[in-house]
């Protein structure tokens, strides 16, 4: 092999002599052992490149992990690296992520040769590197050589560095795929190394290795800090805990996480419910623990949320209100996983229980406030009954003039007085929430006319000028509360009235907006009365106040009244509103919500017959007051009937047993035995007696009293002071009723009474389909479980119960004019053969089958007609 000048070759050399004539001849050869030196230094140069890759191995990930700061594992490696390569340093540097996903700060690590302290350490800051060099570092490719040959020639790399370093590598750093900086290593003058594609492909290897311990061991740092952060939050959650529970396939629950919060809230450590999870539920109150392993249940059964506040007593007998909120969620391996958190709020429950207290204290209060106002109702009334039923007889004799004018004076005064009691007892009901408003198909047209004429007398007594202007654009037909209206015009119109003495008083009503389906009214009242100062005005509308003191000591009246139309207003979705000056008058506009219907069907109620065509009744006075008694009876005797007087609920029980009435009038506030019980003990008399009508006599307006007496069998209400014109009519309505139809036999009555269905649907005050819709789905929801509650009494011959069923089941058809079944009833009740009884039970349910088909052909009647009817409009006067 040819040798070449300057190149060092390795040779191994063989001699030895060979006798030549006696004579020894040196003989020798030489060969060229260089390529086998080169592959022995080579392959000792790969393992220990190999061993050392090794040993930053076990640096990195067996001491690495745990370890605190990175930046010691990776010098550690880097020296590691230094020594297999005999440089003079190595450097690695990391700058901030340019995309923000990481979290560790810009740092340099340096390993070098003690020689190498004396030579500047150079830091590379980002901005300062080449183009060039970033370039080539972010693709992956290794720059090598001088180091002028690399950086600009002014850079401080190069005039701080040159002068030691001979050969200069710089290789791209990548965490997790991402570019994070660079590593640098060089050989100095001083070293015979160099460069190479073998060291380099050592280092990128080595690279890689801290490249993924620098990645992991910030991960790790970074679900440290976490976790950290994550306790010290839940530790730390105020007023509460967080907790995840465990249910395994068998259903058995275990606790998994709980946080500090359970010690300072339940006085338990989360060691503690770890080791047995029943510590903690056996802090639960007795009288939550089936309502939380009912939520429970259902939360996992649903797996849905459990969201409960559940009462704990603690060890040291405290309480605590816990409310515990979670959801579950299954696990991979079908387990099931609860995430949830329990705050306290004992506080708040306490407050809660508080609040409920106070509610009934004030419901208590509000129900002390309503028996006082019965009572103070019925003091009332009963005297006020006798001094207008009096002034009112009185008024019927033969008076002279100044006797007349009397009269008029104490029956206008007792009006008057009513008047009053009425207000007060409307303010206490809407303040209450016991007034119902009605919702109803009614003629507007005619309401507000009415309104109108009934205040025409008193206007025409202080000689006002009384007018009204109805928009014939204003709809005449429309849906809501007719006599609460009406109430509320004659509130407006009576108070102009009252309080003009010169000039008149306007009623203006017409449509504000709307559409066929729903129209806003507007109704004023004008008058050109005494006026409201401004600084007033807003009190007008508070309940017991005028507007001044004077007001009340010259005209009069409660201040209730106009408290009670804006309260009534409201309630129907309107508002009221008041314009008005001093001296010059007032204007009260209503503006309310009333939706348009169609013309209902509504004949005009029947007159009232004249006294002389109501049969003369047997009529049985129950009232403990004696003028009460006194101007009862002559009001009766005075349309013809023949009275009987009682003063307790046993006199009335032990009359109605020795003779035949038609009618009682039963007070429902008697001595020693009130209304209420003594009707209920006729009542149970059954078929022994021949049963009469009973009308309630009462000074108590609440609704709850009404109810109470239908329920107990009564007929009709009278409201005392009771007025001779109300009590004859309803003797009247009752009258049909009270005679013994009883004896015709049921096989010869028609199915329904039109003439008294008819009478009910006036008493209600409509005879629309909608009504008659609902009068029907009444007979199928009440009639026929009772005819089914009677099947079962006569299946457990229970014949005792089943007469009073019956009887009770015979006063609801009677209402409604069901007389044949109502026939069957009384046929049930007047039999005593149990066979008998029997087969006429099993009559009841053909005969309601046969009453009901006959009420939907009647319905379906009405209806087809309905639709005929011109559809409504909220532009015309209807």
């Amino acid at each position: 092999m040819p040798f070449h000048k300057g190149q060092i070759r390795r040779t191994m050399k063989k001699a030895t002599c060979l006798p030549n004539n006696l004579q020894p001849t040196p003989i020798g050869s030489m060969n060229d052992s260089t390529t086998p030196h080169s592959t022995e230094v080579a392959l000792a140069q790969q393992l220990r490149y190999a061993e050392a890759l090794a040993q930053c191995s076990r640096i990195l990930l067996i001491e690495g992990t745990n370890a605190p700061k990175w930046e010691p594992v990776v010098e550690r490696a880097l020296a590691t690296l230094r020594d297999a390569l005999d440089c003079m340093r190595i450097a690695l540097r990391l700058y901030l992520s340019l995309d923000g996903l990481v979290q560790l700060p810009e740092a340099t690590v340096f390993v070098q040769t003690p020689e190498a302290s004396l030579t500047p350490k150079v830091v590379h800051k980002f901005d300062a590197i080449p183009d060039h060099v970033k370039v080539a570092m972010i693709a992956g490719e290794a720059l090598h050589g001088r180091i002028e040959d690399i950086f600009p020639a002014d850079s401080p790399v190069v005039k701080n560095l040159a002068p030691y370093i001979k050969d200069f590598l710089v290789l791209g750093f990548y965490v997790n795929s991402l570019w994070r900086g660079h590593m640098a290593a060089s050989y100095s003058h001083n070293e015979a190394g160099s460069w190479n594609e073998s060291n380099i492909r050592f280092l990128r290897t080595a690279m890689e290795m801290i490249g993924a311990f620098v990645y992991q061991w910030e991960t790790a740092n970074a679900l440290r800090a976490r976790e950290i952060q994550l306790r010290a939050l839940s530790d730390n959650l105020p007023n509460g805990f967080i907790y995840q529970y465990h249910f395994d396939h068998d259903g058995r629950p275990q606790f998994i996480f709980l946080s500090g919060g359970v010690q300072a809230l339940l006085g338990i450590s989360p060691e503690e419910v770890f080791a047995d999870p029943s510590v903690i539920h056996s802090l639960i109150a007795p009288e939550d623990w089936e309502r939380f392993v009912t939520a429970e249940q259902r939360a996992l059964h649903e797996m849905g949320l459990f969201s409960e506040v559940l009462h704990h007593i603690l060890r040291d007998g405290s309480e605590r209100w816990l409310y515990i909120s979670s959801r579950p969620r299954y696990l991979s391996d079908g387990s099931i996983l609860c995430d949830g958190v329990a705050f306290d709020v004992t506080v708040q429950q306490l407050a809660v229980q508080e609040l409920a207290r106070a509610r009934d204290d004030a419901e208590a209060a509000t129900r002390a406030k309503s028996a006082f106002l019965a009572t103070m109702s019925h003091e009332l009334r009963t005297p006020l009954n006798a001094i207008i039923g009096m002034a009112d007889l009185l008024q019927d004799t033969n008076l002279n003039e100044d006797q007349q004018a009397l009269t008029d004076t104490i029956s206008t005064a007792g009006q008057a007085l009513l008047t009053i009691i009425n207000d007060i007892l409307d303010a206490s009901r809407i303040e209450a929430g016991y007034l119902e408003l009605n919702n109803a198909p009614f003629d507007l047209h005619q309401c507000l006319t009415t309104a109108v004429d009934l205040v025409a007398y008193d206007a025409q007594k202080k000689g006002l000028r009384l007018t009204r202007s109805i928009d014939p654009q204003l709809p005449r037909y429309v849906q809501g509360d007719e006599p609460r209206l009406r109430q509320i015009l004659l509130n407006l119109l009576s108070n102009a009235v009252k309080f003009t003495n010169q000039g008149g008083v306007t009623l203006h009503a017409g449509l504000e907006s709307g559409t066929a389906a729903h129209a806003m009214m507007r109704i004023q009242v004008q008058d050109t009365g005494i006026g409201i100062a401004a600084e007033q005005q807003h009190l007008i509308f508070e309940p017991f106040v005028q507007a001044d003191s004077s007001t009340s000591r010259r005209y009069g009246g409660t201040g209730l009244g106009l408290s009670i139309c804006q309260q009534l207003v409201t309630r129907m979705g309107g508002r009221i509103e008041l314009t008005s000056r001093l001296h010059e008058g007032s204007t009260f506009t209503l503006f309310l919500p009333l939706p348009c219907v169609q013309a209902p069907n509504m004949p005009a109620s029947p007159p009232l017959p004249a006294p002389q065509t109501l049969p003369s009744l047997h009529v049985l006075i129950a009232e403990d007051n004696l003028v009460n008694q006194e101007l009862i009876r002559r009001m009766l005797e005075r349309y013809g009937h023949r009275p009987y007087v009682v003063s307790d609920g046993h006199a009335a029980v032990a009359a109605v047993q020795q003779t035949t009435y038609d009618v009682i009038l039963m007070d429902l506030q008697m001595p020693e035995l009130d209304g209420i019980t003594a009707t209920t003990q006729i009542r149970s008399l059954g078929s022994t007696i021949r049963q009469p009508k009973i009308i309630a006599l009462t000074a108590n307006i609440l609704d709850s009293v009404r109810e109470q007496a239908f329920q107990v069998g009564m007929n009709g209400f009278l409201t005392k002071p009771v007025q001779p014109q109300e009590l004859q009519q309803a003797l009247v309505s009752l009258a049909s009723v009270a005679v013994a139809d009883e004896d015709v036999p049921a096989e010869t009555k028609p199915l329904i009474d039109w003439k008294r269905f008819d009478a009910l649907l006036r008493g209600i005050g409509q005879q629309q389909t909608t009504i008659f819709a609902t009068i029907v789905d009444l007979f199928v929801q009440d009639i026929l479980p009772q005819i089914i509650n009677i099947e079962q009494l006569m299946a457990d011959h229970d014949y005792a119960q089943l007469r009073r069923n019956v009887h009770r089941l015979r006063g609801g058809c009677l209402q409604i004019g069901a007389q044949a079944l109502a026939a069957l009833c009384y046929a049930i009740e007047q039999s005593e053969e149990p066979v008998e009884i029997e087969h006429l039970v099993s009559r009841l349910r053909p005969c309601y089958d046969d009453t009901l088909a006959l009420l939907h052909m009647r319905l379906q009647s009405i209806s087809a007609a309905a639709t005929h009817q011109a559809t409504p409009h909220c532009g015309g006067a209807g």
